[in-house]
């Protein structure tokens, strides 16, 4: 991924895409920053005179803003800073992959590796369902994950450090066996309660169920399972809206689909809108549809299950990390065929019981309020660094 791919992945998850990315660009201190630190990031190994002013200008936004991240670090993209300044992170840190090189095994200090990405892969069964290029690309994230333990960016790392922390427990399967009782799993995504919806006053009476899908229409995203799974719900005779928001390269075959199965009437793709569209679409649904192929630390889940959605999802990498089975239907992924069944039987269940919509929608709202909040994050690493603590003075 170049420089402009990954400030726009930067930009992706700050603004949520929409109008509202021209907002951040031009008064957004944070993404700025971000924006900075990684053009001189990018100029490291470049032209000395381009590597000599975008550091003068990271340096004076580091003064202006306080935050103070140097080009050296290895940091991957999505990267989001929320609160201004008290951000210091260490010239040698590397930080969002399992597979990026770091050099901190090597100053022969105690040091924390993670929290790490880079092992939460498609399903092996649904490889031959991507295109050519992300099929070649996810293969190679199984080699690497089968060839971790002699990978030495892997190997050292895991050896030296004194705990390791992974997003999923995907990534903590990519760490060497007689490493991983070092290993915590955590997710470095959370939400800030001005950012929650208000609660559901009670139960909305239509004549349809309102299912909602939010995210990039891009393969991984699984959208096209997604009418499959609906085509059959319709065959079963149920009575469903079906909203998909946002954009991206799968659009036309999403709607091709659309026209061939005559869905038109079920199925509405409304494109990509701001934020606040978003959230009302998300206050007028029943339920949330979400058969990702692999995540991380996914916010439209999260903002759904904020919006006191219940949740049809597989249960794999990030999706399984961030739902339980008392906020969601869960499946874990075996193949096409057999999903769609699998996800249409979940859907057919939450229609078929809305007191258990309710149940599960409530309890997805205060799984987000009590796990996924920054002080359960901060009282997480306090426990880790007390424990660590402890071990150092046996």
């Amino acid at each position: 991924m170049n420089t402009i791919e990954t400030i726009k992945s930067d930009l992706f998850r700050v603004s949520g895409g929409g109008r509202n990315s021209i907002k951040h660009i031009l008064f957004d201190p944070e993404f700025k920053y971000v924006a900075l630190y990684r053009c001189a990031h990018s100029a490291i190994y470049g032209n000395k005179f381009k590597k000599v002013i975008w550091r003068v200008l990271l340096k004076r936004a580091s003064i202006k803003y306080g935050y103070e991240i140097a080009p050296e670090c290895v940091i991957g993209p999505g990267l989001r800073l929320i609160h201004r300044g008290g951000v210091c992170i260490n010239p040698a840190a590397v930080l969002g992959s399992l597979w990026m090189p770091t050099f901190l095994p090597f100053f022969k200090v105690p040091f924390i590796w993670g929290p790490l990405g880079g092992a939460d892969g498609v399903p092996k069964a649904y490889l031959k369902e991507l295109p050519f290029k992300q099929r070649v690309v996810q293969s190679m994230r199984y080699i690497l994950i089968k060839t971790a333990p002699i990978n030495p960016l892997v190997y050292f790392p895991s050896k030296a450090a004194v705990a390791i922390i992974g997003r999923t427990q995907n990534n903590v399967e990519a760490i060497p066996q007689r490493y991983r009782k070092k290993c915590h799993v955590i997710l470095e995504t959370a939400m800030e309660n001005g950012n929650l919806l208000n609660e559901r006053k009670s139960i909305q009476e239509k004549g349809c169920v309102e299912i909602i899908s939010t995210g990039r229409l891009v393969p991984f995203k699984n959208i096209r399972m997604a009418i499959e799974v609906l085509k059959r719900i319709r065959d079963d005779g149920y009575s469903f809206h079906y909203t998909i928001v946002g954009k991206g390269p799968e659009k036309k075959q999403i709607e091709e689909m659309v026209k061939n199965y005559h869905l038109a009437e079920n199925i509405k793709l409304v494109g990509e809108v701001p934020r606040e569209t978003v959230m009302e679409y998300l206050k007028m649904a029943d339920m949330y549809l979400f058969p990702s192929l692999r995540e991380g630390g996914s916010w439209a889940l999260m903002e759904a299950m904020a919006a006191e959605l219940p949740v049809v999802c597989f249960d794999w990498t990030g999706t399984g990390v961030i739902t339980d089975d008392l906020c969601a239907n869960r499946i874990k992924p075996t193949s096409m065929k057999q999903d769609v069944d699998c996800f249409a039987d979940a859907v057919e269940d939450l229609i078929n019981n809305p007191e258990k919509r309710v149940a599960y929608g409530v309890h997805a709202r205060e799984r987000i309020l009590n796990v996924y909040n920054w002080d359960t994050k901060g009282r997480f690493m306090d426990k880790l660094f007390d424990d660590l603590e402890g071990k150092s003075h046996e």
